[in-house]
This record gives C-alpha cells, structure tokens and sequence, in this order.
C-alpha cells in the first residue's frame, strides 16, 4: 500500500467534507482505492488500467480485445458513497480512520 498518497486523498476528503464540498469527491475517492490496492505506475501515480483489471470483471470484459470498450464503474454508485461521508460530517465523524473505513466498505469497482 503506498500508506503516504492514501492518507493525503483521506486528507483531501476530510477537508471537504468539513467545508460542505463535494464536487471533487470522485477524484479524491477513486485515488485513494488506487493507492491504498498499489494501483501505481512505476512513478508513484494511480494507475487506471491496472484498476480497471482488479476486482470485478466481466467474462465478456476479459474478452475484449478493444479496451475502448471496455468501462470500469462503481458498483456502489458515487453518489451514494458521498452521501454516506457526508453523513459523517453530519455528525461530526470525519476522523481519517472512519472516513477509511466508510469508502472501504462501499467502494467496489467492476469492469
């Protein structure tokens, strides 16, 4: 796990979520998974493609030979994941530990 890149994401996500922002959440959440799974490059940096061939993914995705395609998505839908984390911030919860723990539990991607 590339601890140091999840914990700024979960920083990024603290911080708007604490000023009632959430606009940015699919950036900040989707970078998160990336790096706490070690979905990086060999630079450090999140690594879409191997995320698209983790988790869930259709037969037929496999067989694909045209990855223009193929879509990666969220099985949770987004929307539901950042009402949940706002949900959070609702009550005062937006400790690193427990905002982990909520993208965690909803956070499942399928290709």
């Amino acid at each position: 796990m590339n601890s140091k890149n999840a914990e700024v994401e979960l920083k990024h996500i603290q911080i708007e979520l604490e000023n009632d922002r959430t606009q940015h959440m699919r950036h900040f959440v989707d970078q998160y998974y990336c790096y706490k799974n070690n979905f990086v490059n060999s630079n450090g940096k999140a690594n879409w493609e191997k995320l698209m061939w983790k988790g869930l993914v259709s037969v037929n995705a496999q067989k694909e030979t045209d990855r223009k395609l193929v879509v990666k998505e969220h099985v949770v839908p987004l929307k539901v994941i950042v009402s949940k984390l706002k949900e959070l911030a609702d009550n005062n919860q937006t400790s690193l530990e427990k905002i982990a723990n909520c993208i965690d539990k909803y956070l499942i991607f399928a290709t």
